[in-house]
């Protein structure tokens, strides 16, 4: 006989729970009860894009142009053509609109258009199959191409020849094959001969690509997704939802009828998840799945309630219920029957298998209770009339939501969407649970941390709680029959729901299970059928167990919810021999702008034993330490710190910080530290090593004992230290036996090189690496394991600080750092380390040990997840404030302006505008599109009256562009009372620019104006630009010729760009502080002066000026965009303009441009004075439509006032789909004089891509 036990690495937990050094397990070999057969299975509905863009193996977006207001999302024109979704020629009677191509007369050459997909179209080495629909007068030949969108690479090409009728529509199909790309930026092209159909036009419709389906079925599952899934092993699916199932009306539920037959005769619908669900899978579809995939399908029927809280009783009833026995009708009655005839001319002779229907779907909630029971009995008295066989199921365990009693034979279903500890505390639920109610656990997953945090992507917390949950389920899964993990898989860039049980996008590879996935698989692919007793001489906690048989195999299911390691014994009478699961894994690479991808690899270890197996269920993950005083706790003395000490704030494992003062790698070696280091390590744990500052030196006339022998390889020197002989090794050869001593216990070795001395000791930057740098890669290489070079990133970014700052952080010598230098230092450990995973990616280095630095990447990013989640809007629906006609306007001629300014001195608004919405999607560095220079407009400066809500636009005198809009300020001319200057931000190309080499594509500046309140013109001044003007986002202005900058990204394009946004940890991007000696120069350098005013805040973006501290102070306003941090500041003028942060704010969602309203009627009191923060609520959907021009961005406006307790009050002041304000980026407060006791304020809003400025009346 074989013993499986299924064991689980638990990656995070406090050590909260009591240490239990061995526990003991017998299993019975007898006795026990039967196990569910159809115990762990799937629920599907169509959400986070996993049908249509998901699993559905139908690769182009928008197709049908189904659901609400489709435009053209997906399509672009390829050539000199024009775009149009035609409602005028329909496809068919379903699919009521096509893609109509106007081609302008002389046009000659190859044209058409590209669908880009779900954010990219997969594109491997496969065979693709391509169907579409074509009507207009055109005979010749239709190229079919897949394209890389940016790289222009053609990956296939493929030539059809077409008779296209003008009057009626032509079905055209065809295979082709294709070459893979590297990425997933790529379209499918469809193109023609201009010159045929010059001054006309062509229509097509239900464009359709498939790679390889599931079975080869037509119209089927993506093959790669659905034979990862049928890894888990399932037993059944529930389908078609959840909340899909339900509809915000009864008109918009999920309709049977209308998803079956031809595609082209599916209308689709507006999905509930905020998208259009073309239906391509329908209920034949889910039915072929559940066969090929050898599952029971369990239907779910809409039992005439909805997500809006309506339901339907009684006689109005009778129609739904009828749809319910014609859908079975379909599904069960043979040929001969109405609905099985209809079956057949669909393609399916035999009926389908379904044993399981579940009448609704949460009607336990949204005002569905008091209801419930009347429904359910109407829905299931007519399906056991006339299908007496069918297992029916409640939708809730709600006894008061149930009629009483419950007909026999009927099984109740319920949802748990909990934290980690509360699945644990829930282990025993189903203990004493009535033998005599069967339990469907229909949805459930661990969503949020312990402490309320949002899970993005599910963790080994959070699935080790899971686990002991599912054994909790398997030890009563007599009673428990079924349970499926939800939702079930998402697209990456399209997810509204989280987290789910695997993803994918375009990217090859890119399918990923998380750490519940392969929970799920162990424990569905290791079944017994029956459960069976086990004695133990421990009780539950932090180890639980489950054990069963089937057919002569034993398996046995652990999983250790604590910090400790556990050591476990168990004893199978009879059993000789057995294997080990162990749920391990590392972090591959991240994707886009979030950590996305976290593959959990299963092991199996294989021994044997005589009746008693041992293992070990191992702790959370450890880095250790070995350095000097520079990375040591205490630094090198009074006032100084190790960066070590830091680095436990920013990443996810537990950090043991084992430098020690005034040590070489020698005489830590020596002192048996790293002997001491390779005692504790445990596979899979992390050392970092980094020596060099203590190193150097003569072994003669005096061994200090720390000098190493010199040399790079296997010298030695012969010394005496301290009366005893010794043999000295050179310095790689004391890291490398260190880093072989590690790796062989299993843990991953990083060498570090050392920390720069100061290298602004002299006042010139001067940075000359030690030869304990280049030694420390030496090192690596012939340990095989990773390097970074800690002391270039610090220098690197020492430089950018300057001299004042850095000189700052060495209070006593030259080496050893302050706790602000040393926070500093530690962040760029952190920046080698992100930059190093990619270009360990991209093929860049040449060590072994990849996987060191990939794991390491993922524990840096990892405790910010939960939170950056939420401010990204991962779970967040878009809705709007409701607002009366009268208190909303729209401002005219302001398009796509990013940055407004109210000048409370003259009452007058100042904002920067695009004009034209073509720039923003062409070019616009602050989102890194940099695709089309060419195509560069005139931006403008308007005037806004708030009396008048009119917008006057400046004429430029002495400036003719070009003008790429983005932050702008306003201050007082002090030489004219009735004059301004206006500082604004200009994204250039860089003339230097030269593909293929390491320039910035784009140089921005600042422009300097000048205006005349009342006039119609602004007179432009002088450009500015600096090498520390990097990536300039907004500007706070001081006097005419001083103001202040953020630079928003120290990466300006590209991968590294992405994770600095991702990670809140990456502190790169800094404020700058800019001086003009001359307003008279001759270019835009000329007596230019700048230098770091502030640095260390993730993202720097939006800037305002807040209220006035002292005589000497005032605060300014910083957001922190990405990850939603609003910062308060103070600047001294006696100081050179240093800021002096006073405090962060954490927010619920991405931020920009800060303001501050000062009430000027404000008393003691009733003062309505206080911040006011505008920023993205979607932010995760953002990143992933913002290139496309029919897209909406939801956003919010917030409002930061003091409370009457004296503590800050966030409020939400302002909310929007994006219908009306799209992409929210600024917004100001212009107050209104009190009526009564009402204060209010005019709120006028901007968005990047907004068409207008909104003017919104708020009550405060």
């Amino acid at each position: 006989m074989v013993g499986l036990i299924s064991g689980f690495v638990l990656a995070l937990l406090s050590a909260s729970f009591g240490l239990v050094t061995g526990v003991a397990l017998t299993v019975s070999t007898t006795g026990g009860n039967a196990s569910s057969p159809l115990l762990y299975g799937i629920m599907f509905e169509d959400i986070n894009n996993s049908g249509d863009g998901g699993i559905h193996g139908q690769l182009l977006k928008n197709n049908g142009f189904q659901g609400e207001n489709p435009g053209l999302t997906a399509y672009t024109a390829v050539g000199n053509v024009n775009l149009t979704q035609d409602s005028a020629s329909p496809v068919s009677s379903a699919i009521t609109s096509s893609l109509k191509v106007s081609v302008p007369s002389g046009l000659t050459g190859y044209v058409g258009f590209a669908n880009t997909g779900y954010n990219g179209v997969p594109v491997v080495a496969t065979t693709y199959e391509n169907y579409f629909w074509m009507k207009g007068n055109y005979s010749g030949i239709v190229n079919l191409r897949l394209v890389g969108s940016t790289s222009g690479t053609v990956y296939a090409s493929h030539n059809i020849t077409v008779d296209s009728d003008p009057s009626t529509f032509t079905y055209y199909n065809t295979s082709f094959t294709s070459s893979a790309s590297p990425d997933g930026n790529n379209e499918w092209q469809l193109l023609f001969d201009a010159s045929i159909s010059a001054g006309n036009s062509l229509n097509f419709g239900l464009v359709q690509l498939f790679p390889p389906t599931y079975h080869a079925r037509y119209n089927g599952l993506r093959n790669d997704v659905a034979t990862f899934l049928e890894e888990i092993q399932p037993s059944f699916l529930r389908f078609p939802g959840g909340n899909n199932l339900e509809g915000s009306s009864p008109s918009d539920r999920w309709k049977w009828n209308a998803t079956v037959g031809p595609v082209e005769n599916r209308p689709g619908r507006q999905g509930d998840w905020g998208y259009p669900n073309t239906d391509a899978l329908g209920l034949d579809e889910y039915m072929q799945w559940c066969e090929d995939m050898g599952m029971t399908a369990v239907l779910a029927v809409w039992s005439g309630h909805d997500l809006s809280g309506g339901s339907i009783t009684g006689d109005p009833l009778d129609p739904y219920v009828d749809e319910i026995l014609n859908e079975l009708e379909y599904l069960l009655g043979d040929s001969s029957t109405t609905y099985g005839a209809q079956r057949a001319k669909n393609g399916r002779i035999e009926p389908w298998t379904v044993s399981y229907i579940e009448i609704g779907n949460e009607d336990n909630l949204s005002s569905g209770c008091s209801t419930y029971a009347s429904r359910f009995a109407q829905i299931y008295d007519a399906i056991q009339a006339a299908y007496p066989n069918i297992t029916v199921i409640a939708s809730t365990t709600n006894s008061s939501c149930l009629p009483s009693p419950l007909p026999d034979g009927v099984w109740t279903d319920i949802h748990y969407y909990l934290t980690p500890d509360e699945f644990v505390d829930m282990f025993d639920q189903w203990d004493n649970w009535s033998r005599n109610n069967p339990i469907f656990v229909g949805e459930y997953a661990s969503t949020s941390g312990n402490d309320g945090s949002t899970t993005y992507w599910s963790n080994m917390q959070g699935s080790c709680a899971e686990a002991v949950y599912m054994i909790g389920l398997e030890r009563n899964s007599d009673i428990v029959k079924m349970a499926s993990f939800a939702p079930l898989l998402e697209h990456f860039d399209l997810a509204e729901w989280s987290p789910d049980l695997f993803g994918l996008d375009a990217s090859p590879d890119s399918l990923t299970g998380s750490t519940s996935y392969y929970v799920q698989k162990m424990f569905s692919s290791n079944r017994g059928s029956t459960v069976l007793p086990v004695t133990s001489d421990t009780a539950f906690g932090p180890v639980y167990w489950v054990a069963s048989a089937a057919n002569g195999t034993y398996f046995v299911k652990l999983a250790n919810y604590g910090s400790e390691s556990q050591e476990i014994t168990i004893d199978i009478d009879g059993a000789t021999s057995g294997n080990i699961q162990l749920l391990s894994g590392e972090v591959e690479h991240l994707l886009g702008t979030y950590i996305k991808k976290l593959t959990m690899k299963c092991e199996l270890l294989l021994f044997s034993a005589l009746g008693v197996f041992q293992a070990s269920i191992v702790s959370s993950t450890t880095i250790y330490l070995a350095g000097d005083s520079t990375t040591a706790h205490g630094g090198g003395g009074t006032g100084t710190q190790g960066w070590g000490e830091y680095l436990g704030q920013d990443v996810s494992l537990t950090v043991s910080n084992k430098a020690v003062g005034g040590r070489s790698a020698r005489s830590y070696s020596r002192e048996g530290r790293f002997a001491d280091i390779a005692a504790l390590v445990q596979e899979g744990d992390y050392v970092v090593i980094e020596f060099g500052h203590n190193d150097g030196g003569s072994l003669t006339p005096t061994d200090n004992g720390r000098t190493d022998c010199p040399g790079t390889g296997s010298e030695t020197c012969e010394t005496t230290y301290d009366g005893v002989e010794e043999t000295v090794l050179t310095f790689p050869a004391y890291v490398e036996k260190a880093s072989a001593n590690f790796t062989e216990k299993g843990a991953k070795v990083i060498i570090s090189s050392q920390t720069p001395d100061n290298p602004w000791e002299t006042g010139t930057f001067e940075y000359s690496p030690s030869r304990f740098v280049g030694y420390a890669q030496i090192a690596a290489e012939a340990a095989g394991v990773e390097y970074v070079d800690h002391g270039a990133y610090t220098a690197n970014i020492f430089e950018q600080l300057g001299d004042a700052t850095v000189n700052s952080y060495y209070p006593i010598d030259h080496t050893h750092t302050s706790p602000t230098g040393a926070k500093v230092v530690e962040q760029a450990f952190l920046k080698s380390i992100v930059c190093g995973i990619f270009e360990t990616i991209m093929g860049l280095l040449s060590t072994a040990s990849k996987a060191a630095i990939i794991g390491l990447v993922f524990a840096v990013a990892f405790p910010h997840c939960f939170r950056q989640a939420k401010v990204i809007g991962v779970l967040r629906t878009p809705s709007s404030t409701p607002i009366a006609p009268e208190k909303y306007v729209v401002i005219p001629d302001t398009t796509y302006c990013e940055d407004i300014h109210y000048y409370s001195q003259a009452n007058i608004l100042f904002t920067a505008c695009e004009d034209d919405n073509s720039t923003r999607y062409e070019w616009f560095p602050p989102l890194g599109i940099f695709d089309h220079p060419e195509v560069i407009r005139q931006g403008s400066i308007h005037v806004i009256d708030p009396k008048t809500m009119l917008s006057k636009r400046l004429e430029f005198e002495n400036f003719r562009g070009p003008f790429v809009t983005h932050g702008i300020d306003v201050i007082a001319d002090p030489s004219a009372q009735d004059a301004v200057f206006i500082f604004a931000v200009n994204h250039l190309p860089n003339p230097h620019y030269v593909s293929g080499k390491s320039v910035p594509k784009a140089r921005s500046q600042i422009e300097i104006f000048h205006h005349y309140l009342g006039s119609q013109s602004v007179r432009h001044v002088r450009s500015v630009v600096h090498k520390l003007i990097t990536t300039p986002n907004d500007i706070n202005a001081i006097t005419p010729t001083a103001f202040y900058i953020t630079n928003d990204h120290f990466y300006r394009d590209g991968i590294l760009r992405n994770i600095e946004e991702a990670i809140p940890a990456a502190g790169w991007s800094d404020t700058t502080y800019v001086q003009v000696s001359t307003m008279d120069a001759n270019n835009s350098e000329d007596g230019v002066s700048a230098s770091v005013a502030f640095a260390g805040l993730h993202n720097n973006n939006g800037f305002g000026h807040g209220p006035r501290i002292s005589s000497t102070e005032e605060e300014v306003l910083i957001t922190s965009a990405c990850s939603g941090v609003f910062h308060r500041l103070a600047m001294t003028s006696a100081e050179h303009y240093k800021l002096t942060l006073i405090e962060s704010i954490l927010m619920p969602t991405n931020l920009d441009n800060p303001s501050y309203l000062f009430d000027p009627y404000g008393t003691t009191e009733n003062d309505i004075s206080g911040y006011i923060l505008p920023g993205l609520t979607k932010g995760l959907a953002f990143q992933g439509t913002y290139r496309e021009r029919s897209a909406v961005h939801a956003g919010a406006v917030w409002y930061i006032p003091k409370s009457t307790e004296g503590n800050w009050e966030v409020r939400l002041l302002f909310e929007d789909d994006g219908s009306k304000i799209s992409a929210t980026t600024s917004a100001v407060a212009v107050p209104n004089e009190p009526e009564g006791g009402t204060r209010s304020v005019w709120l006028f809003v901007t968005g990047v891509l907004a068409d207008n400025v909104i003017a919104v009346k708020v009550e405060l």
